[in-house]
């Protein structure tokens, strides 16, 4: 690997078969080999120059913002009935939020459940529905966001415990980690979220994991950071 490699080097494999395996079913993992690989690397030579000119424009120049997503979560101890809906208010999620993720912790067998959701749906502060006016489907949530990321994770492992919830666009993950704001949903602690649980009747730790949009700004040398 080349010393100057400044991020992960990221390979992607595509398998098409007769059947395709639903997230849901046990996958058996199989060992791959590279029998051969070729990589094309592009390279620029250091200036020191343009070093000392970005010194110059964060210590004296204009105003410079730098958008980042910023995470966060909400926890809380819930009776949860098994089939019947639930409606969680979302008094801890502040912000221009642009993804939002939801876990289900069973407190008597203390385990994560699998796949702990059957349907989901997100209400505004006066109850309306932000998400067509009905439940969607949370398996099929989650197979939409993990066809569209750049790394694509077996159904043993995070997707078959988190339900997502779809707020934005397809590449918000990949504008997350760019410190781009791609769309997002303003939320103020008065949104609401429905969902109807598969697991046990009883008390249940739930999760929900967010990520908002954070702001560093750079001003005659001095640094700033808020949270939108």
């Amino acid at each position: 690997m080349s010393a100057g490699l400044l991020g992960a080097l990221v390979v992607r494999t595509w398998w098409r078969g007769p059947q395709w395996v639903n997230q849901a079913e046990a996958i058996t993992a199989t060992s791959l080999t590279i029998s051969a690989f070729d990589i094309v690397c592009q390279t620029t030579l250091y200036d020191p120059a343009r070093s000392q000119a970005m010194i110059a424009r964060y210590m004296t120049g204009p105003r410079t913002d730098i958008r980042y997503a910023v995470p966060s979560f909400q926890q809380t101890i819930e009776n949860l009935v098994a089939g019947q809906p639930f409606t969680l208010r979302l008094s801890g999620v502040q912000g221009l939020v642009t993804s939002m993720s939801l876990l289900i912790r069973d407190l008597t067998a203390s385990v994560y459940n699998p796949l702990p959701i059957k349907a989901v749906d997100l209400l505004s502060p006066s109850g309306e529905s932000l998400l067509g006016g009905t439940y969607t489907d949370a398996v099929y949530n989650n197979l939409i966001y993990g066809a569209q990321q750049e790394v694509h994770f077996g159904s043993s492992q995070l997707d078959l415990y988190v339900c997502r919830i779809p707020l934005s666009g397809a590449m918000t993950s990949h504008a997350e980690r760019k410190g781009h704001v791609e769309s997002y949903v303003v939320f103020n602690g008065s949104h609401q979220l429905r969902f109807i649980p598969q697991i046990s009747t009883g008390a249940h730790q739930v999760t929900v994991i967010y990520y908002a949009v954070g702001m560093m700004t750079i001003q005659n040398g001095q640094i700033s950071t808020t949270v939108s």
